[in-house]
């Protein structure tokens, strides 16, 4: 009889718990799509900056890629976006001259909002120099 009561208290428990498993999971994944929506709002200004083409996003991801055209030294162009990027307050890691926006979970609609607005004036100021 002990064992039953035991084996039911640990069904109970490992039911409780999935279930708030569940539950957290969908929260963050709505809280998600919702920060996806802020990105792709804050990020308006890449699709039609004229140094930038193929602008893309898949959830909490968004790249872009700078023109070819628009940048004088390829060779320079991610070192000094990385740079830049960390005098306006953003770390950027471009690859080749692809720019990737992956912020954490916890940035909330204004912190959005200053990191497209510190990547785009790193952006320009790059693109000035390089």
């Amino acid at each position: 009889m002990d064992v039953v009561l035991v084996v039911l208290v640990v069904l109970v428990l490992v039911v409780v718990v999935v279930g708030a498993a569940v539950v957290v999971l969908v929260v963050v994944l709505e809280m998600n799509k919702l920060r996806s929506q802020w990105i792709q709002e804050a990020f308006l200004w890449t699709r039609d900056h004229r140094s930038i083409e193929h602008v893309r996003q898949q959830g909490m991801i968004m790249a872009f890629d700078v023109k070819a055209s628009a940048i004088s030294n390829p060779g320079s162009f991610s070192k000094a976006m990385f740079q830049q990027g960390l005098c306006e307050g953003v770390l950027i890691r471009p690859i080749g001259r692809t720019v990737y926006v992956m912020p954490p979970y916890i940035l909330s609609a204004d912190e959005v909002q200053q990191m497209s607005r510190a990547i785009e004036r790193t952006l320009h100021a790059v693109l000035q120099k390089v």
